[in-house]
């Protein structure tokens, strides 16, 4: 449970449990817990939050927001995805209010708000009754932001928004090879973290890769460098990725999976994002990212079915060898959580004298 109950929290509470849902089916492995609930209690807080203008802000009785507006909108189409009912007349006055708010920023100097309003549309086309009525529209204003000059100082999580957009309603458009190239000079590498004298030139693991997070919106809306690169990545997995993608997309999932402090990432809203980007990027990853691998303890198999975390049995006066076997030459990774168990045979210790002793004396008067 969150503190404060505001939409963004409860999107934060509804979103990483859609998500969680979606994937744990998917993976063969369905949560068995009673979680739906959660999701339906938290639609129901969103339906009571929208505005008389159709969009949202933080809360029930404050200004509607473009981020917060484009944010629950993306929310219900991520919903309506995973196969879950939405109240049809609270989608499509959301849908009208982003489409409102999008065209009354068309002269001012939010194009960040405006590309994250455009994105969000374009996720919810597919679901949208009045489609046909509302692409051209979006279409145009999506023509419109590409074309203009100012577009190319952008951040690159609202580049990359912007080129998925584009590619969904517009996928012809040239504006979406320039927007890749210009993400792409801007990818930050790093080294990998692993010891080189251990791999040979031609098995050496490549420099991990992700992307510098630009704050802007209200609230530091998106000041995160693990969402900027699950955009990226999603960008670039658009279509038929390059060659030049491709390694991109590699190198930047195992910059994510190193980003992970212990089974998430820093917040519900980057996990959700980074489980989601992962499971889309899944197919396209040489690194196969979640599938399993064999492992082996000083020679000994050890059985990973349905298993997401192991406790070996180490002895810390001897060394062990832990070894990793894979079908092809993939990168693998692995977390490994060292703690201290339990000492067996405890022997009770007399106090030792250090040579300061301590009294106390009370006296009458």
């Amino acid at each position: 449970d969150f503190p404060y109950g505001c939409a963004e929290q409860t999107m934060g509470r509804f979103l990483p449990t859609e998500v969680a849902i979606k994937a744990s089916a998917a993976s063969g492995q369905p949560i068995q817990k009673p979680i739906d609930a959660i999701v339906r209690a938290s639609l129901d807080k969103l339906y009571g939050y929208q505005h008389s203008d159709g969009g949202w802000g933080w809360w029930k009785e404050d200004n509607t927001h473009p981020f917060m507006t484009g944010y629950v909108l993306y929310g219900l189409s991520q919903a309506m995805a995973a196969g879950r009912s939405v109240s049809e007349t609270t989608f499509q006055r959301g849908i009208g209010a982003a489409l409102k708010i999008q065209s009354e920023l068309l002269q001012s100097s939010e194009g960040e708000a405006r590309v994250y309003l455009l994105w969000s549309l374009s996720q919810a086309l597919e679901f949208d009754k009045e489609s046909k009525a509302h692409l051209p529209v979006l279409t145009e204003a999506l023509q419109q932001l590409a074309a203009d000059p100012a577009s190319s100082s952008l951040g690159i999580y609202s580049k990359a928004l912007l080129g998925e957009a584009l590619f969904k309603v517009v996928p012809d458009s040239p504006a979406i090879a320039k927007l890749k190239d210009e993400i792409r000079k801007s990818a930050k590498t790093e080294a990998s973290g692993w010891n080189d004298k251990v791999w040979s030139p031609s098995s050496r693991p490549q420099p991990l890769v992700h992307w510098d997070a630009q704050a802007f919106g209200s609230h530091g809306f998106v000041d995160d460098d693990v969402e900027t690169t699950c955009a990226a990545l999603t960008f670039f997995s658009c279509g038929t990725p390059s060659s030049q993608d491709l390694a991109l997309i590699d190198s930047g999932i195992q910059w994510l999976l190193s980003q992970k402090r212990g089974p998430h990432w820093k917040s519900t809203k980057d996990t959700a994002k980074a489980v989601m980007t992962l499971c889309r990027l899944r197919p396209l990853s040489a690194a196969r990212v979640g599938e399993p691998v064999g492992l082996s303890l000083d020679g000994k198999s050890l059985d990973l079915k349905g298993a997401s975390s192991l406790k070996l049995p180490l002895d810390p006066q001897i060394s062990h060898r832990l070894e990793c076997q894979s079908s092809t030459p993939a990168q693998v990774s692995l977390e490994l959580t060292a703690q201290e168990g339990p000492k067996s045979g405890q022997v009770d210790l007399a106090p030792a004298s250090q040579g300061i002793k301590v009294s106390r004396e009370y006296s009458k008067r």
